[in-house]
């Protein structure tokens, strides 16, 4: 199996995405000046493997758990 790169070093923006991460430090802490470090959220964009995996199951149409 071929190893894949993914890129980690562009972030992406979530704020403005109901992103708990981003858009609720004032609601939590009372400030929105903070770096949210108390949620483990990845601000990356997702492996392009990952996408196909789920786009072909998708195209299915029908939303089945499968044995492993």
């Amino acid at each position: 199996m071929k190893q894949q790169r993914f890129d980690f070093s562009t972030p992406i923006d979530r704020h403005g995405t109901w992103c708990t991460q981003w858009d609720y430090v004032a609601d939590r802490f009372g400030r929105d000046d903070l770096l949210p470090f108390t949620i483990s959220d990845m601000d990356f964009a997702t492996a392009p493997c990952v996408l196909s995996a789920l786009q072909q199951r998708l195209s299915h149409g029908v939303l089945v758990a499968q044995p492993l």
